[in-house]
């Protein structure tokens, strides 16, 4: 039953690091990507539901445009990428943005249309991708200990 759990929780880690790995990787690398203007477009709130007929949840997404070599482009980013159960907390995210404002924007040079607005490691990224990581160490290591 041990080498079941344990099964499991190297799933779970090996899951962790497959979901939040190329949020990482982005955050990771994007202050080596190219620089450049862009605008706002559009300051959103979207609404959904974390399950069918569940609670309503609010995040704060910001549409933006930039020009790299000549082609301008369009992308969105998710603020924080965090769920809100209020509108009004989701909307005090976006305080410090306005619709037309000149913002950074890092463009992945292999791949123009890949932007995004945040470059370093957040707390949050290196947070997730580290618990996936352990996670995964200690029920491999303890998975040889137990074979």
């Amino acid at each position: 039953m041990e080498v079941f759990f344990l099964i499991v929780g190297s799933i779970v880690g090996l899951g962790f690091m497959i979901l939040h790995g190329p949020k990482f990787y982005v955050s990771l690398f994007a202050s080596h990507w190219k620089k450049v203007t862009g605008h706002i477009l559009h300051l959103i709130v979207e609404e959904g539901e974390k399950f069918e007929g569940g609670r309503k949840t609010f995040q704060a997404r910001i549409d933006y445009d930039y020009n790299y070599l000549g082609i301008n482009r369009r992308a969105s980013h998710f603020l924080a990428r965090s769920d809100y159960d209020d509108r009004k907390d989701s909307k005090k995210r976006m305080d410090s943005y306005a619709m037309g404002q000149e913002i950074n924007v890092y463009v992945y040079i292999s791949c123009p249309s890949k932007s995004t607005l945040v470059s370093g490691v957040k707390y949050g990224n290196f947070v997730q991708i580290l618990f996936g990581v352990g996670v995964l160490v200690l029920c491999l290591i303890q998975l040889q200990n137990v074979i």
